[in-house]
Protein backbone atom coordinates (compact mmCIF):
# COMPACT_ATOMS: atom_id res chain seq x y z
CA UNK A 1 0.00 0.00 0.00
CA UNK A 2 1.00 3.30 -0.76
CA UNK A 3 1.49 5.77 2.10
CA UNK A 4 0.20 9.59 1.75
CA UNK A 5 2.61 11.60 2.47
CA UNK A 6 2.58 14.20 5.05
CA UNK A 7 3.36 17.83 5.02
CA UNK A 8 5.87 18.91 7.66
CA UNK A 9 3.93 21.94 8.12
CA UNK A 10 1.70 22.12 10.78
CA UNK A 11 -1.25 24.56 10.85
CA UNK A 12 -1.41 26.78 14.39
CA UNK A 13 -4.28 28.50 15.55
CA UNK A 14 -3.87 32.49 14.42
CA UNK A 15 -3.23 34.67 16.65
CA UNK A 16 -5.94 37.68 16.99
CA UNK A 17 -4.52 40.51 16.13
CA UNK A 18 -4.44 43.75 18.41
CA UNK A 19 -7.37 45.82 16.89
CA UNK A 20 -5.32 49.57 17.63
CA UNK A 21 -2.33 47.78 16.03
CA UNK A 22 -4.51 46.83 12.91
CA UNK A 23 -5.42 50.65 12.62
CA UNK A 24 -2.50 52.07 13.35
CA UNK A 25 -0.66 49.64 10.39
CA UNK A 26 -3.47 50.61 8.40
CA UNK A 27 -3.38 54.69 8.56
CA UNK A 28 0.97 54.09 8.38
CA UNK A 29 -0.16 52.60 4.82
CA UNK A 30 -2.23 55.45 4.00
CA UNK A 31 -1.26 58.91 2.92
CA UNK A 32 -3.20 61.61 4.82
CA UNK A 33 -5.04 64.35 2.55
CA UNK A 34 -2.66 67.48 2.14
CA UNK A 35 -3.75 70.68 3.56
CA UNK A 36 -4.26 73.90 1.05
CA UNK A 37 -1.39 75.56 1.89
CA UNK A 38 0.92 72.27 1.30
CA UNK A 39 -0.78 72.13 -2.08
CA UNK A 40 0.03 75.67 -2.72
CA UNK A 41 3.43 75.04 -1.41
CA UNK A 42 4.00 72.03 -3.52
CA UNK A 43 2.61 73.38 -6.86
CA UNK A 44 4.70 76.47 -6.46
CA UNK A 45 8.06 74.79 -6.15
CA UNK A 46 7.22 72.62 -9.53
CA UNK A 47 6.10 75.35 -11.06
CA UNK A 48 9.45 77.45 -10.00
CA UNK A 49 11.87 74.73 -11.24
CA UNK A 50 9.74 74.21 -14.34
CA UNK A 51 11.53 71.09 -15.39
CA UNK A 52 10.04 67.28 -14.13
CA UNK A 53 13.30 65.82 -14.17
CA UNK A 54 15.13 68.17 -12.48
CA UNK A 55 11.62 68.34 -9.65
CA UNK A 56 12.55 64.64 -9.57
CA UNK A 57 16.43 65.14 -8.58
CA UNK A 58 15.45 67.56 -6.10
CA UNK A 59 13.18 65.47 -4.48
CA UNK A 60 15.25 62.43 -3.99
CA UNK A 61 17.77 64.57 -2.66
CA UNK A 62 15.32 66.28 -0.09
CA UNK A 63 14.27 62.81 0.58
CA UNK A 64 17.62 61.67 1.42
CA UNK A 65 18.44 64.40 3.92
CA UNK A 66 15.13 63.36 5.62
CA UNK A 67 15.71 59.83 6.02
CA UNK A 68 19.31 59.78 6.38
CA UNK A 69 20.38 57.47 3.72
CA UNK A 70 20.11 57.02 0.12
CA UNK A 71 17.06 56.28 -2.34
CA UNK A 72 17.55 53.21 -4.49
CA UNK A 73 15.78 53.06 -7.27
CA UNK A 74 15.40 49.54 -8.81
CA UNK A 75 15.01 49.80 -12.58
CA UNK A 76 15.57 47.54 -15.52
CA UNK A 77 17.05 48.55 -18.85
CA UNK A 78 15.79 47.72 -22.56
CA UNK A 79 18.29 47.84 -25.31
CA UNK A 80 16.35 49.54 -28.63
CA UNK A 81 17.53 50.10 -31.94
CA UNK A 82 18.86 53.33 -31.48
CA UNK A 83 18.34 54.02 -27.39
CA UNK A 84 18.62 52.89 -24.24
CA UNK A 85 15.30 52.73 -21.99
CA UNK A 86 15.40 52.85 -18.22
CA UNK A 87 11.77 51.44 -16.94
CA UNK A 88 11.62 52.23 -13.04
CA UNK A 89 9.84 49.17 -11.12
CA UNK A 90 10.22 50.93 -7.68
CA UNK A 91 12.27 52.06 -5.53
CA UNK A 92 14.17 50.71 -2.07
CA UNK A 93 13.63 52.95 1.17
CA UNK A 94 15.77 52.83 4.33
CA UNK A 95 15.39 54.58 7.38
CA UNK A 96 14.68 54.19 11.29
CA UNK A 97 13.11 57.28 11.72
CA UNK A 98 9.79 57.55 11.62
CA UNK A 99 9.75 61.46 12.05
CA UNK A 100 11.95 61.88 8.60
CA UNK A 101 10.00 59.54 7.15
CA UNK A 102 6.19 61.50 7.55
CA UNK A 103 8.12 64.16 6.67
CA UNK A 104 9.54 62.35 2.82
CA UNK A 105 6.21 61.00 2.73
CA UNK A 106 4.39 65.03 2.52
CA UNK A 107 7.58 66.14 0.15
CA UNK A 108 6.74 63.34 -2.16
CA UNK A 109 3.34 64.29 -1.75
CA UNK A 110 3.71 67.51 -3.04
CA UNK A 111 5.40 66.56 -5.89
CA UNK A 112 2.13 64.94 -7.05
CA UNK A 113 0.28 68.28 -6.67
CA UNK A 114 -2.00 69.04 -9.56
CA UNK A 115 -3.07 72.54 -11.02
CA UNK A 116 -6.56 73.86 -9.51
CA UNK A 117 -9.07 73.76 -12.12
CA UNK A 118 -8.79 77.54 -13.06
CA UNK A 119 -5.11 77.07 -13.54
CA UNK A 120 -6.02 73.84 -15.73
CA UNK A 121 -8.44 75.83 -17.76
CA UNK A 122 -5.97 78.48 -18.49
CA UNK A 123 -3.19 75.73 -19.19
CA UNK A 124 -5.37 74.39 -22.10
CA UNK A 125 -6.99 78.12 -23.28
CA UNK A 126 -3.38 78.56 -23.97
CA UNK A 127 -3.03 75.62 -26.17
CA UNK A 128 -5.98 75.86 -28.11
CA UNK A 129 -4.87 79.64 -28.85
CA UNK A 130 -1.79 78.12 -30.35
CA UNK A 131 -3.42 75.31 -32.48
CA UNK A 132 -5.60 75.56 -34.95
CA UNK A 133 -9.02 75.39 -34.20
CA UNK A 134 -11.48 72.58 -35.61
CA UNK A 135 -13.59 73.64 -38.20
CA UNK A 136 -17.03 74.59 -37.62
CA UNK A 137 -16.83 74.15 -33.64
CA UNK A 138 -18.68 76.79 -31.57
CA UNK A 139 -18.08 78.69 -29.13
CA UNK A 140 -20.09 75.92 -26.75
CA UNK A 141 -17.88 72.95 -28.02
CA UNK A 142 -14.50 74.97 -27.54
CA UNK A 143 -15.73 74.71 -23.93
CA UNK A 144 -16.60 71.69 -23.58
CA UNK A 145 -13.60 70.35 -24.91
CA UNK A 146 -11.15 72.30 -22.70
CA UNK A 147 -13.52 71.37 -19.90
CA UNK A 148 -13.14 67.81 -20.53
CA UNK A 149 -9.74 67.51 -21.16
CA UNK A 150 -9.37 69.21 -17.59
CA UNK A 151 -11.03 66.83 -15.66
CA UNK A 152 -8.95 64.10 -17.81
CA UNK A 153 -5.63 66.08 -16.10
CA UNK A 154 -6.98 67.01 -13.06
CA UNK A 155 -5.11 64.72 -11.26
CA UNK A 156 -1.51 64.75 -12.13
CA UNK A 157 1.13 67.14 -11.44
CA UNK A 158 1.24 70.67 -12.63
CA UNK A 159 4.72 70.39 -13.84
CA UNK A 160 4.50 67.25 -15.86
CA UNK A 161 1.09 68.52 -17.13
CA UNK A 162 2.50 72.01 -18.21
CA UNK A 163 5.35 69.91 -19.84
CA UNK A 164 3.12 67.49 -21.51
CA UNK A 165 1.06 70.75 -23.13
CA UNK A 166 4.71 72.68 -23.99
CA UNK A 167 5.37 68.93 -25.80
CA UNK A 168 2.17 68.46 -27.62
CA UNK A 169 1.90 71.86 -29.37
CA UNK A 170 5.63 71.79 -30.22
CA UNK A 171 4.36 68.62 -32.42
CA UNK A 172 0.75 69.19 -33.03
CA UNK A 173 -1.19 71.65 -35.29
CA UNK A 174 -4.03 70.28 -34.38
CA UNK A 175 -6.10 70.21 -30.80
CA UNK A 176 -4.42 67.14 -29.54
CA UNK A 177 -6.17 64.01 -28.50
CA UNK A 178 -6.01 63.10 -24.54
CA UNK A 179 -3.13 60.34 -25.68
CA UNK A 180 -1.15 62.63 -27.31
CA UNK A 181 -0.95 64.35 -24.00
CA UNK A 182 -1.14 61.39 -21.88
CA UNK A 183 2.16 59.77 -23.23
CA UNK A 184 4.45 62.73 -21.69
CA UNK A 185 2.77 62.38 -18.08
CA UNK A 186 1.91 58.21 -18.00
CA UNK A 187 5.60 56.82 -16.81
CA UNK A 188 7.20 60.50 -15.43
CA UNK A 189 3.73 60.27 -12.68
CA UNK A 190 3.95 56.65 -12.58
CA UNK A 191 7.54 57.02 -11.50
CA UNK A 192 6.59 59.71 -8.41
CA UNK A 193 4.00 57.15 -7.48
CA UNK A 194 6.20 54.34 -6.84
CA UNK A 195 8.22 56.67 -5.04
CA UNK A 196 5.24 57.66 -3.07
CA UNK A 197 3.99 54.03 -2.02
CA UNK A 198 7.47 52.85 -1.55
CA UNK A 199 7.82 55.44 1.27
CA UNK A 200 4.35 54.23 2.80
CA UNK A 201 5.46 51.03 2.43
CA UNK A 202 8.59 51.29 4.68
CA UNK A 203 6.45 53.40 7.33
CA UNK A 204 3.89 50.58 7.35
CA UNK A 205 6.73 48.10 8.44
CA UNK A 206 8.89 50.49 10.03
CA UNK A 207 5.94 51.31 12.35
CA UNK A 208 5.31 47.02 13.11
CA UNK A 209 8.46 47.21 14.44
CA UNK A 210 7.60 50.37 16.75
CA UNK A 211 4.52 48.77 18.19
Amino acid sequence: MTMKQISSVVTMPAKAADSSALTSLTEAGVAAPLSGEQMDQGRDRLLTINNPSEADKRLVTSLESYLGFPVRQISRTRFLESSVEIIVKGYEITTKDIEGLNRAIIAAQKALTPFTAQQLEEQLTAVAALVVKPSNESSQDHAMRIKATAIKLQDYPADIVKYALERVVESSTFWPSYAEIYKHIEWRVRNRNLLLDALLKKRVALTALLQ
